[in-house]
C-alpha cells in the first residue's frame, strides 16, 4: 500500500544492485496517472509501408492507383455491368463513372427541377389475336379466357379472344 501511495505522488523505488535490502526513492518525471494529450490519438502511419494515403473513392479519375485489388470484396459502384475484363480495370472504370455522375448530380444540386410530360402516342402495331377469325389450329400460346369456354370448337372459341375474355359472365361459386 504504501508503494502505491508513493507511485501516486511521482515517486518510485529502485533496487539498487550492491544493497537489495536497503531502496532507495527517486522523483520520477512525470505524476500519475497520466493524462492524455489529445482527444483523439493521430493514426500510425509506417513511412516504409507502401499503402493507399487515400480511398479509391476520393481520388483523382487520372490517377493510376484508382483501383480496389482482385479479391476485394466490398461493394465497388457501377460495377455490376462490366464483365469481361480484369478486376483493377473493371473497378477503375466503374469509379471513373460513378465520380462522373456524382459531380453531375452535385453540379445541378442548385437547379430548380423542371418535370415534362411527353405525351405517348400508341404505336400502329399488328394485333397479336386476329378479330375476324379464330387462330390457328395447334397453337400453343396462351388464349385470355380459353380455360373457361366449353362445348364449342378451337376456332370458334378463339374468334376475337382478346375482347372475349373481357366479356366473360361472372363464375358463381355459390351453386
Amino acid at each position: 500500500m504504501k508503494e502505491i501511495e508513493t507511485l501516486q505522488r511521482g515517486e518510485t523505488y529502485i533496487d539498487s544492485l550492491a544493497e537489495n535490502i536497503r531502496r532507495k526513492v527517486v522523483p520520477l518525471r512525470y505524476k500519475l496517472p497520466l493524462r492524455a494529450l489529445f482527444k483523439e490519438p493521430q493514426p500510425y502511419i509506417s513511412p516504409f509501408a507502401i499503402q493507399h494515403t487515400v480511398s479509391p473513392y476520393y481520388m483523382k479519375k487520372e490517377d493510376p492507383e484508382k483501383f480496389f485489388m482482385s479479391g476485394y470484396t466490398g461493394f465497388v459502384p457501377k460495377a455490376r455491368g462490366l464483365l469481361g475484363i480484369g478486376y483493377p480495370i473493371v473497378t477503375n472504370n466503374a469509379l471513373n463513372s460513378f465520380h462522373d455522375d456524382m459531380n453531375y448530380i452535385n453540379s445541378n444540386a442548385g437547379q430548380p427541377v423542371v418535370v415534362e410530360q411527353h405525351r405517348v402516342r400508341p404505336k400502329k402495331s399488328k394485333h397479336v389475336y386476329p378479330t375476324e377469325s379464330g387462330l390457328v389450329p395447334h397453337y400453343t400460346g396462351h388464349i385470355p379466357g380459353e380455360k373457361f369456354r366449353y362445348g364449342t370448337t378451337f376456332g370458334y372459341s378463339t374468334k376475337n379472344a382478346r375482347r372475349e375474355s373481357q366479356k366473360l359472365p361472372p363464375i358463381n361459386l355459390t351453386a
